[in-house]
């Protein structure tokens, strides 16, 4: 019975202030610190507005560096439902089961309700906004520059650059927004280091610039040769290595230019062998070119110079010079031990134009009549000396890189295959062999494809082989305009027992030649017109196995690996003619 009367007494209760606050939020119900005790609902949301009515029109006010942004709610994403918090409000202690609602009404009576007022963000449209107002900001690093011109060192810096953090801005955003009170937020950015510094290079500047500083005078008794500034400056190259924090400059000569400049240096000092010129003469050995004593510049030994010297302060050197003295001379002919053919190589130049034909007898010329002695090493790039016109050259076509264009001696590698192949049949052991990266047409009539060699002088590739036969060699070359042919010939003495047998070549991983042409820009062509100077041809692989036996055992075996690519069409026109419709 008493339970029914408190129910009674409760619901009757329940229904008085129902009654006393019809429409009106009850008593001791607040929204966020705003009391709303018995006010309407539109009371209410007046009350509350006025509270927060700054921060529901301009929430966050962003800036950096001078410069303000004052987005809207809308724009930031941002949502504050005032409407629905005052809802709620009004019926806390309303709208529930009749036990529920008489709790709700206690617990406001004696503690008061206090509800919060939520605010969403839609981060979608925050990061948006965000990124938009950036773009302008971010910029990438410049990286620091630095170059050679007309001798002289050129550098730019570095500059930093920025990266606008979305991320952080947009969390700063949102934690400001839970104040509910207007806030500033600054920016948040990063710089972004460039990964060439303006540090990075200035070691490599420092170098370049004491390069630069003034001439190498180079001095051999009292001759003296300088390696201008102009030189140097053409020589330097700047290599860029990168590691974990960024890119370091580093500057150095190009060891192959520079290989090149002190290659003909030694021809200017002497460079070809001091021993005498010698015809085999049927036997009855001549000299044609007496011995002399000479002086050899060690050329490996002035580009270490060069490299230590460069970047000091020291601009006068020594040149590393010593004398040669001729071991053959007319009395000691008869004990060289050259008494036989020892070995052949041909090779045949049909179709050659001229100034090939010119430049493989200027070879020919050079290498005719050497003394190799026994174990002297012979390198075809040292006797040859420089390729120009004053060892009687001329410009033609030859193989640079991958394609064929004019440069002095072309055709020089006729040579260099013939006498290649003059050593390989000897039995010599090769030092220094390089075959072309090509198909070449004019080395396959006496001998498989596969059996050439290809030369560069100053720095490039190099044919050397060793005078193992216990006795001096003497080279003998020939050119036979009649048969368009090129014979090196080996005099001395065959080493007793030694046979040489050769495989034939074995041919893998064949490729066709490329089907679309090649087209190379020179000024020199005559408007309108295509000039073939490559044949297309296919690629391939090829083995070739020397075999060397002494008395039937195997004392040598070598593997002669060739890997020719695939070569278009090649032509040479005009800038200004237009390719060939494809």
């Amino acid at each position: 019975m008493l339970s029914v009367l408190l129910v009674g007494a409760g619901f009757a209760g329940l229904a008085w202030l129902d009654r006393e606050y019809t429409n009106r939020i009850y008593p001791n119900v607040a929204l966020q610190g705003v009391n709303l005790s018995q006010k309407t609902q539109a009371e209410a949301k007046a009350a509350v507005e006025q509270k927060f009515g700054s921060f529901l029109k301009q929430p966050i006010t962003i800036t950096y560096q001078g410069t303000t942004w004052q987005p809207t709610p809308e724009e930031l994403g941002v949502r504050v439902d005032v409407d629905r918090a005052v809802n709620e409000a009004y019926n806390a202690g309303r709208g529930n089961g009749l036990v529920e609602n008489l709790q709700q009404v206690g617990t406001i009576y004696q503690e008061g309700l206090d509800l919060p007022l939520r605010v969403s963000i839609d981060g979608n449209v925050l990061n948006s906004y965000l990124t938009g107002i950036v773009t302008e900001l971010e910029q990438p690093p410049t990286e620091a520059t630095l170059t050679i011109a007309e001798a002289q060192v050129q550098t730019t810096d570095s500059v930093k650059g920025r990266m606008a953090l979305i991320d952080d801005t947009a969390s700063e955003v949102v934690r400001s927004l839970q104040t509910l009170q207007p806030q500033t937020v600054a920016l948040r950015t990063r710089e972004l280091e460039p990964r060439l510094s303006s540090d990075s290079i200035a070691e490599a500047r420092r170098t370049a610039e004491a390069m630069l500083a003034s001439p190498l005078e180079l001095v051999f008794n009292e001759a003296s040769y300088e390696l201008d500034q102009a030189t140097i400056a053409d020589m330097i190259v700047l290599q860029r290595i990168e590691t974990d924090t960024g890119s370091v400059l580093n500057a150095q000569l190009d060891q192959t230019k520079l290989e090149k400049w002190a290659t003909k240096l030694a021809d200017k000092i002497g460079r070809s062998s001091v021993e005498p010129r010698v015809h085999w003469n049927g036997g009855n050995l001549r000299i044609f070119r007496e011995g002399r004593i000479g002086y050899r510049l060690d050329v490996k030994a002035t580009v270490d110079m060069i490299n230590g010297a460069v970047t000091t302060i020291t601009r006068k050197l020594d040149l590393p010079v010593e004398e040669v003295q001729p071991l053959a001379t007319a009395e000691t002919l008869s004990s060289l031990g050259i008494t036989e053919l020892v070995s052949v190589g041909k090779s045949d130049f049909s179709g050659s134009a001229q100034y090939r034909i010119t430049n493989i007898k200027a070879g020919v010329n050079l290498l005719h009549g050497i003394l190799i002695p026994p174990d002297g090493e012979f390198s075809f790039n040292e006797n040859i000396g420089a390729i120009d016109e004053e060892h009687g050259f001329v410009e033609g076509y030859a193989i640079v890189g991958n394609r064929t264009q004019l440069e002095p001696g072309g055709g020089i590698c006729q040579d260099s295959t013939t006498l290649f192949r003059a050593a390989f049949y000897a039995g010599l052991p090769f030092t220094d062999w390089t075959p072309h990266r090509f198909r070449i047409s004019w080395y396959e009539k006496y001998d498989p494809i596969g059996m050439d060699s290809t030369i560069f002088t100053g720095g490039g590739p190099d044919l050397r082989f060793v005078n193992d036969t216990g006795n001096w060699l003497l080279i003998q070359g020939y050119v036979n305009d009649a048969d368009a042919s090129v014979t090196f010939a080996m005099y001395g003495t065959k080493v007793p027992g030694r046979t040489v047998e050769r495989t034939e070549p074995k041919i893998t991983n064949q490729t066709p030649a490329p089907t679309k042409p090649v087209y190379v820009d020179d000024p020199e062509q005559p408007l309108g017109t295509f000039k073939q100077t490559d044949t297309a041809r296919g690629g391939m692989n090829i083995e070739i196995v020397r075999t060397v036996k002494q008395n039937g055992e195997v004392v040598r075996t070598n593997r002669f690996i060739t890997k020719f690519e695939a070569w278009p069409n090649i032509f040479v026109k005009n800038p200004k003619t237009p390719k060939p419709a494809s």
